[in-house]
């Protein structure tokens, strides 16, 4: 059986970059639960997927946070994000990029289908959304704004030189981090954990 060490498994890998995109958005969490598994049909304690439930305080008390990676899906598209609201719920798809490169003109233009949906109360977008009657809500196919991730890489490069500051600041990345293993600490204690 391949024993657990600090720094293996999805949360350590992939995992990082659905952490750091909840605490970017909504900063460090007042607890962390963590749920650990390995669904692969092997024995081993290093996880597979996981789900890391985090909760806020005031003026984010009724906020709850669900970030989860599961490799094992029959999915065709996998999920990317849900976000839902009280004023609206928003549904993501992944982007499936076969064989493109960074520096290709329309890298990370996503096509209609994978396009997200979006659904609100009031219209945020005459243009991609449309009234449904059968559920009195506005609702439309949304489009990815196109990321750009060589950015990080270039500011990495003139944060060196001295010609600016990072934009990813260390603290972001310990804060992901600690997350991690808090949701560990959670996932081995069968309770919830406090920030700390």
């Amino acid at each position: 059986m391949k024993e657990y060490t600090p720094g293996d498994g999805m949360a350590f890998g992939l995992g990082t970059h659905s952490i750091d995109q909840a605490v970017v958005l909504f900063g460090r969490p007042k607890s962390v639960t963590g749920f650990f598994r390995t669904q692969r049909g092997i024995e081993s304690e290093v996880e597979d997927s996981f789900t890391i439930v985090l909760q806020y305080d005031s003026p984010q008390k009724d906020l709850l946070v669900t970030v989860k990676t599961s490799i094992t899906t029959p999915m065709a598209q996998q999920l990317k994000h849900l976000v839902r609201g009280t004023k609206g719920s928003w549904l993501k798809e992944e982007q499936i990029a076969e064989g493109h490169r960074p520096l290709e003109p329309g890298f990370g233009k996503e096509s209609a289908e994978l396009y997200g949906t979006l659904t609100t109360y009031k219209e945020f977008d005459g243009n991609s959304q449309h009234f449904d009657e059968a559920t009195k809500k506005y609702v439309g196919k949304y489009p990815s704004i196109v990321g750009r991730w060589l950015g990080i890489y270039e500011n990495l490069a003139d944060a060196i030189n001295g010609k600016t500051e990072l934009e990813v600041k260390a603290q972001q990345s310990r804060d992901a981090i600690r997350i991690i293993e808090l949701a560990r600490e959670s996932h081995n204690t069968g309770a919830t954990v406090s920030w700390k």
